[in-house]
């Protein structure tokens, strides 16, 4: 097992300190910032940690809903106590509460559904297209993009609103721009992904990740990882469109 995989599944360890119900205090990424707030996305994938650590080998989750509630103080430990809402033979659900000095915090409903590999004659299969974007080879990391924006600014090349000055601020200070991340971020537009052009509102736009490091093939782990990362750019496409 690499360095890398091993720092990234130490988010995913807990302890057990009641039936279905897990402890840790592995809160701290460079996602935070500055902030003393955990990463929502790592709450988020620990969370399903949680409720998978509950549920057969074969059940896989494929609906997820939460919702954050305060936040996350990275000084002290959360407990996640999950609640076997339902117990099926292909269907099965979950609850969890993350509870931190005695407050919950976020809340999480997941469902599992057993993985066959066969499907079944009157199940709905859907998976999109890939988009045709630029390689991920032609584009900057997040992390070289911020800072020649900035000195563009500053040299008078480059006009913005105060409000995208101080999102270009905000990246300066979070794990996009971190090389002790897990990942990196490169944005097929960086206009767009930065708010550059007021007159485009569009809530689509397209970013590639790639992990720093080798990541093993445990199936568990990558799923928590895709979750990890749903908090990094998809709950920005909401105030997209009002960069102004």
């Amino acid at each position: 097992m690499s360095s890398f995989e091993e720092q990234a599944r130490r988010f995913f360890f807990f302890d057990q300190i009641e039936h279905d119900v897990f402890r840790t205090s592995n809160l701290i990424t460079f996602r935070r910032g500055k902030s003393k707030a955990a990463y929502g996305g790592l709450i988020f994938a620990q969370a399903l940690a949680a409720a998978e650590n509950t549920v057969d080998e074969k059940l896989k989750p494929h609906a997820v809903h939460s919702f954050f509630i305060l936040n996350v103080d990275i000084m002290q430990p959360v407990q996640y106590h999950v609640r076997r809402i339902r117990e099926g033979r292909s269907f099965c659900t979950r609850s969890v509460e993350a509870i931190q000095e005695d407050k919950i915090v976020f809340i999480m409903q997941v469902s599992f559904n057993l993985v066959s590999i066969t499907v079944e004659r009157d199940a709905a299969v859907h998976q999109d297209v890939m988009p045709k974007v630029r390689s991920w080879k032609e584009l900057k990391n997040v992390d070289d993009l911020v800072p020649s924006l900035k000195t563009e600014i500053a040299a008078g090349k480059l006009e913005v609103k105060p409000v995208i000055e101080k999102r270009l601020n905000y990246y300066d200070g979070h794990a996009n721009q971190n090389p002790g991340d897990l990942f990196e971020i490169r944005p097929v537009c960086v206009s767009q992904y930065i708010g550059l052009d007021d007159k485009d509102t569009s809530r689509t736009f397209f970013s590639w990740f790639k992990a720093r490091g080798k990541l093993g093939d445990c199936e568990k782990l990558h799923r928590y990882l895709v979750a990890y990362n749903t908090d990094a750019t998809m709950g920005g496409s909401a105030y997209r469109p009002h960069f102004v």
